[in-house]
Order: C-alpha cells, then structure tokens, then sequence
C-alpha cells in the first residue's frame, strides 16, 4: 500500500480533504485467509482494503477466495 498510495499520482489533497485519483477503475482482489471466511466477523483484512482502494478512488472492488478462483 506504501508504494501505491502516492500523492499527486494515486490520490490528492483538496481543502475538502483527500481525493482518488483512480476513479472508473475497478479492481478484482483473490484473497488467502486460510480458512477464515470472507466477510465473517475474523475477516479484517477485506474491510481494510476495501477502504485503502476507496482512499485512492476505486469503488468497484470484487474480492473473492483464491481458492474459488485458481481451481
């Protein structure tokens, strides 16, 4: 995320507050959690990359468990 997030290039600063810059864009992440189910309560890590994705513009954010994709 350190090396996405960069000022002027993926996000700016308005007088509002900060603004994504990849806005349009979408973004299908494949999670491993072994074992711990997508969305369930033990799930932190989709939620924080959803909100970092949003930080920088992208809304459109599909996560799916790796195990249902590379099958």
């Amino acid at each position: 995320m350190d090396l996405v997030a960069r000022h002027r290039v993926t996000f700016q600063y308005l007088p509002d507050g900060p603004e994504g810059l990849l806005k349009g864009k979408n973004a299908i992440v494949a999670v491993a959690s072994g074992g711990v189910p997508l969305g369930s309560q033990m799930d932190f890590l989709t939620p924080h990359l959803k909100l970092f994705l949003g930080f920088i513009g992208i809304t459109d954010v599909d996560v799916r468990a790796a195990k249902d994709i590379i099958q």
